[in-house]
């Protein structure tokens, strides 16, 4: 996952962190693993999350982030093209660019047709 933000509020987000603080924070909501995985990456850093909004789509976390609207750890692939062409900025700390892991795994149904966008991440995953 890759801490992002609007290109906009860069400067102001890295302010906030080297206070110790991520403010407009849009969290992935309390119970999941997710969340659970990048509050540990956040506070190893020594990061203060001020959440502003939890959700469980990484696509809606994704729109609001386009709009300005706050900061979030998406998905690599969901953002990496985004963050090339200078539409989202990565946020970086005193560390570097600030990432959360978060392992993840799957099963395909044999026989189950899964969308091209899923069959190109599984792809570029086992790589």
């Amino acid at each position: 996952l890759l801490f992002v933000c609007h290109p906009d509020l860069l400067q102001t987000v890295e302010a906030g962190l080297r206070q110790g603080r991520l403010d407009n924070f849009i969290s992935y909501d309390k119970p999941s693993t997710t969340y659970r995985h990048v509050l540990h990456t956040l506070q190893a850093s020594g990061i203060k999350p001020r959440v502003s909004l939890y959700s469980t789509s990484p696509d809606v976390m994704l729109q609001m982030v386009l709009r300005g609207k706050g900061v979030a750890a998406l998905p690599r692939y969901m953002v990496d093209n985004l963050v090339d062409c200078g539409k989202l900025a990565a946020i970086s700390s005193q560390a570097g660019t600030l990432t959360a892991v978060r392992p993840l795994c799957w099963l395909q149904l044999v026989g189950r047709q899964i969308s091209p966008e899923l069959e190109d991440f599984v792809r570029s995953s086992t790589k």
